[in-house]
């Protein structure tokens, strides 16, 4: 998400080396950064300066959690915002970060990107100002849910693998949400096993970056993910209210949330492709899917999604002779935007041993030709090309 104003942030760090790392990284994206590496140097710092965030290695002389204490207690800085970059991933740690009133935390070492997507949601969420109050930003992230024509034409493998394509292409935060609430499949595919899953979010009255650490799921790919239950009653539980509150968290944290979800039209997959910027509606080119997607198309007219927010792909698209390309898109009198070759015995192996084939297989024409949807879906608009035709 393309920054409107520079924040100003403090990181408090007597390990130079990591405070360096940090410094250049937060500044690459257009804040402003400064630098403490002692506590009561830090606190003189954000009395003068009011930074929109604070950062704090809980490393920093005599200790980060007295500082954070600290701040807490001085009424002009207790609003803002600390991320506390901590040692160990035990629960003791953790617990630690919300006794002293730690907003968030990352666990050394960490990534560049963690550190920049958890620092967008803490400045997303909240205003330097008397009280700590969410704010609203038209820079959100950008909601898209696959959604397929029927079920077995290949939506959540397009998910899953687009998901990473858009997180290699663009380098910002990913989430993958597994909305397939009672058969999804994403964590096979991406070998992952639960809890956590999606119903740690959706108990809670209020949603916060913490909460959401203890929710996702990191991949070796660098995207998050938010799997589905795997207890059916507590996914028939989910209502599509609280799906649509938890996407529009998500999306004032990531750039990009990936919606697989089910081939069905009830509540919550209506409150979903309401909610959606885009969709990716996949279908094969047989009688069946292509008759569904005529209906689907149909449905988005009549329920006020724009058409043009739809996006055609054709999976499969070369198994079939009697049924081309160019048979579907007369059948639809639409076009359709992409088109993914049949990867037969790859694709099934990619499946049963958990690794997408966009990282198995990044040579492999159906990967390459995902990697060319992701960068066509986040091209500037005025570059962005015909598809991936």
């Amino acid at each position: 998400m393309v920054q409107t104003s520079p924040f100003r942030v403090l990181i408090a760090s007597s390990n130079r080396f990591l405070a360096e790392d940090m410094y250049q990284v937060l500044t690459s994206e257009g804040y402003d950064v400064f630098l403490a590496d002692t506590s009561e140097e830090a606190e003189n710092l954000a009395l003068r300066l009011r930074p929109d965030l604070i950062i704090i290695d809980v490393q920093i002389p005599p200790s980060g959690y007295e500082l954070c204490r600290q701040l807490r207690t001085n009424t002009a800085l207790s609003h803002i915002p600390v991320l506390m970059l901590i040692d160990s991933r035990d629960i003791s740690a953790r617990v630690a970060v919300l006794e002293a009133g730690g907003d968030d935390y990352l666990v050394k070492p960490f990534p560049s990107d963690e550190l920049l997507y958890r620092s967008r949601s803490l400045l997303v969420r909240y205003r330097s100002g008397p009280t700590r109050q969410p704010i609203t930003t038209s820079n959100q992230g950008r909601v898209m849910v696959f959604f397929g024509s029927k079920g077995g034409v290949g939506t959540t493998t397009i998910a899953v693998n687009f998901a990473i394509a858009i997180h290699q292409v663009t380098r910002k935060p990913v989430l993958l949400l597994d909305a397939d609430l009672h058969l999804g499949d994403v964590s096979v595919q991406l070998d992952l096993s639960a809890p956590p899953d999606i119903t740690h979010l959706l108990r809670l009255d209020e949603l916060t970056p913490l909460h959401l650490q203890e929710a996702i799921q990191h991949h070796m790919s660098g995207i998050h993910v938010l799997l589905a239950p795997p207890d059916f009653q507590e996914a028939r539980a989910i209502t599509p209210d609280q799906l649509t509150t938890l996407i529009n968290f998500l999306s004032t944290v990531y750039d990009y949330i990936i919606v697989d979800s089910r081939a069905c039209f009830d509540d919550r997959n209506l409150a979903l492709l309401s909610r959606a910027d885009e969709i990716f509606l996949t279908l094969t080119p047989e009688v069946s899917p292509i008759r569904n997607t005529s209906a689907f198309l149909r449905l988005a007219e009549q329920i006020g999604i724009p058409l043009n927010a739809v996006h055609l792909v054709l999976n499969r698209a070369n198994s079939n002779r009697s049924i081309g390309l160019r048979a579907v898109e007369r059948h639809l009198n639409t076009r359709v935007e992409f088109w993914l070759v049949s990867s037969g015995q790859v694709i099934v192996r990619s499946l049963t041993q958990g690794v997408p084939m966009i990282i198995s297989q990044p040579s492999h024409p159906f990967s390459e030709q995902i990697v060319q949807m992701a960068r066509t879906i986040t091209a500037p608009p005025a570059s962005s090309g015909s598809g991936a035709r």
